[in-house]
């Protein structure tokens, strides 16, 4: 293919994953992906062949991850797909191609490792790059983050994403725009998060926003008044519990409220609706359970 045609192969790629509802993050992300594995193939998409595909995958599997390569390939699947659905392509090299993903690493936190975490994201730690108020607002900040993280269960998206008109402190919830699949949800706020919040709101964020308020109305705002982005989002909660001794990142303390709802009982589908899930499989498979934890969820359901 011309690089035109293959420019046109991936904005139709593009648009599929728009009408699929793919968040955008997701998409950008993908897109990325592939233009850097059909550079790596180096060959005109009507010419390759499965043989091409095969040593790709296998010299890849040399440089990174099996997950990695895997991701690959199904961008790479799901490309031919398109073309195929638009008569572009004759036939799928990437057909009956498997790559053996790796064993998950699920990092599930204990109770204690989250009592752990939210301490320690409290703890005002004073350097000489900084002022004691300043320092103060950091931890206000942190605290409030990920009161809100393991809180709502949300994900690192849709935390950076919420605005101070998406809070109802008095009520106690929170409106949150789903990151996967559109739609909205309102979401309640546990009471003990509630402070934390006030206190971040009142005394932190204007602070951080001395020098310069390019917030956007944002909830989350850096040291230098901007949004939070998700990567700053996981630099922060991944530093909190290297100091605790915790390997710890946004979508773990997610997973882990999850499962310790239901594991104190709750009902998987009210679990569900708290994670945004479509499927009540997904929520399942979601939740790291034993089968003595799924009977008494099952049954906590049934009643």
């Amino acid at each position: 293919m011309s690089r035109l045609t293959r420019q046109l192969a991936l904005d139709l790629h593009a648009e599929s994953q728009v009408a699929r509802g793919l968040a955008h993050a997701t998409r950008v992300t993908d897109a990325r992906r592939l233009r850097t594995t059909l550079a790596r193939l180096d060959k005109s998409l009507t010419r390759v062949t499965r043989a091409d595909v095969e040593a790709l995958l296998a010299e890849r599997l040399t440089q990174v991850s099996a997950t990695t390569v895997r991701r690959e390939l199904s961008s790479l699947r799901d490309l031919f797909r398109v073309l195929a659905q638009h008569d572009l392509a004759d036939t799928d090299p990437t057909e009956g191609l498997r790559v053996q993903p790796s064993p998950p690493r699920r990092v599930l936190l204990t109770e204690p490792d989250v009592h752990a975490l939210l301490s320690e994201a409290s703890r005002v730690r004073p350097t000489s790059r900084r002022s004691l108020a300043l320092c103060t607002a950091h931890a206000l900040r942190d605290r409030a983050a990920l009161e809100l993280l393991y809180g709502l269960g949300v994900r690192a998206g849709e935390l950076c994403a919420l605005r101070l008109i998406d809070l109802d402190l008095a009520a106690a919830s929170v409106y949150v725009r789903r990151s996967k699949l559109g739609g909205a949800a309102t979401l309640p706020l546990p009471s003990s998060a509630v402070p934390h919040v006030e206190a971040y709101l009142a005394t932190a964020r204007p602070l951080l926003l001395r020098l310069r308020d390019a917030s956007a109305g944002r909830l989350l705002v850096t040291e230098v008044g901007r949004p939070m982005r998700v990567t700053h989002l996981n630099r922060l909660v991944s530093g909190i519990g290297q100091r605790v001794g915790v390997h710890a990142h946004p979508h773990a303390l997610r997973r882990s409220l999850a499962t310790h709802l239901v594991r104190s009982g709750a009902a998987l589908t009210a679990v569900q609706h708290l994670l945004g899930h479509q499927s009540l499989a997904t929520t399942q498979h979601y939740t790291l359970l034993d089968i003595t934890d799924l009977r008494a969820a099952i049954d906590t359901l049934d009643r």
